[in-house]
């Protein structure tokens, strides 16, 4: 079964999909380590969600976390 042409294809796919996910999810991580120095430079919420291209809530959150 896992010599199948279809089975080789979905695995394929898989790791594909999971390495996008994996880029996705580092590129996230870079963006919001940035947002202490934005602040400091005085950027609004609004402004460094804008710039960095994610969603005030995500921001919003990543604030209060670093907070607690």
């Amino acid at each position: 079964m896992k010599e199948s042409a279809v089975y080789q294809e979905i695995l394929q796919e898989g790791e594909q999909r999971g390495l996008l996910k994996g880029e996705q999810i580092g590129l996230l991580k870079g963006k919001l380590e940035t947002i202490p120095l934005l602040i400091k430079l005085g950027l609004t919420i609004a402004e460094i969600a804008e710039e960095l291209d994610v969603d005030i809530a995500l921001v919003n959150q990543f604030i209060v976390n670093q907070n607690h």
